[in-house]
């Protein structure tokens, strides 16, 4: 319904913070992280990072948004 729509919070998609109730996250790539630095601060795999975020070659560059799924 759209009453249930519109009682949502906006979801804020430069935070690094978590909000469980969602069930994932965004972060945003700064300078010299790395995928792999991203899963390890994550408690993510490396496979799941690429495979969330459809990234086949492994690159990713400052200011990109990566959804990380959050373990509820």
């Amino acid at each position: 319904s759209e009453a249930k729509k519109q009682s949502l919070p906006n979801d804020s998609i430069t935070s690094k913070t978590e909000d469980r109730n969602s069930g994932y996250k965004y972060i945003i790539v700064q300078k010299g992280d790395s995928l792999w630095s991203i899963a390890q601060e994550n408690g993510v795999s490396l496979t799941q990072l690429k495979q969330w975020n459809n990234i086949s070659d492994g690159k990713i560059h400052p200011g990109q948004k990566l959804k990380i799924i959050v373990a509820g």
